[in-house]
């Protein structure tokens, strides 16, 4: 695997002299100004980057705080239901199962564990090393033929998948989800995204692996195992299509969850492109928003029922 020339531990932002200089003159002229400010993405980065040393501990407190809430709703779901047995009142059907998340859910962990374990030295892990690079040289080849507009639209694609974005969009969805008294979906949809974004900080700090170089001036942030653009992209716009598209006929449904998906995945991709993350990085990103989503849709089916 080519050795990166970034420290993934430090922010980059190479300016554009320092690119053009180090680029080829057919590879990329001058980044376009990002969609999201890359002042303010900064000093997000910086401000995660020291909140560092306390990532394992908020992440522990929060899974805490979730598994106790979910058990305290199921003790009050199940005393209702044991109330109204004792009055003769009807008790709503339960669904006859759970649904495929779970077993998704553990298959998707699965996924993410071997490939953490083959990158990082286990089995597999030439054959890792072998898409790294092949990913890196295509990605590398591909951004000499992008003109300025492509590799704009690149980056409004990949910011789309930012921390900062994504806080905002969070942000929105709770004050919606509160607004019209959801309160379930808006414990659960609070809960994942905030335990998911810490774990992938966890694991940035626990694998430590460098980035590739970064060639063009984005705002880096922790290390590059998994890539949280892909996980996070992937939990948040699948999870809200899921919400805000209960009510509607399974056709429908169905379509605004593949569109989620697959602008989830586009995301992912660019990662690549714009040589922010490796291949491997991004495909345990997506096992890992895959697992996340999943159990989110198996809380809440175990809670609705």
């Amino acid at each position: 695997m080519p050795t990166p020339l970034t420290s993934s531990a430090a922010l980059s932002t190479a300016p554009a002299a320092e690119l053009a200089a180090a680029t080829p003159a057919a590879s990329v002229a001058v980044s376009p100004p990002s969609p999201v400010a890359p002042e303010a993405a900064a000093q997000v980065a910086q401000a995660l980057h020291g909140l560092d040393p306390f990532m394992p501990l908020l992440l522990a407190l929060v899974l805490a705080a979730g598994l106790w809430r979910y058990l305290a709703l199921r003790r009050r779901h199940l005393g209702q239901a044991a109330l109204r047995a004792s009055l003769g009142a009807a008790t709503p059907a339960a669904p006859e199962s759970n649904g495929p998340w779970g077993g998704l859910a553990l298959l998707a962990l699965a996924v993410f564990a071997l490939c953490a374990w083959g990158v990082h030295g286990g089995p597999g892990h030439a054959a890792w090393q072998a898409l790294d690079t092949a990913a890196e040289q295509g990605a590398t080849l591909r951004m000499q033929q992008v003109s300025t507009a492509g590799l704009a639209t690149l980056r409004a694609l990949t910011d789309s998948g930012d921390v900062l974005f994504l806080a905002l969009l969070s942000l929105a969805v709770t004050g919606l989800l509160a607004w019209r008294r959801r309160w379930l979906d808006l414990q659960v949809w609070v809960f994942f995204i905030v335990a998911q974004g810490l774990l992938i900080r966890v694991f940035k700090l626990t694998f430590e692996r460098v980035r590739p170089e970064n060639l063009h001036g984005l705002v880096l942030s922790g290390d590059s195992f998994p890539s949280g653009h892909a996980a996070g992209s992937l939990l948040a716009y699948t999870l809200l299509a899921a919400l805000m598209t209960a009510a509607l006929p399974r056709a429908q449904r169905v379509a605004w969850l593949v569109l989620a998906w697959g602008w989830a995945l586009a995301i992912g991709v660019s990662r690549v492109v714009l040589a922010a993350h490796w291949a491997s990085d991004v495909l345990a990103g997506w096992a890992l928003g895959t697992a996340s989503l999943c159990l989110a849709l198996y809380a809440l089916r175990r809670l609705r029922a």
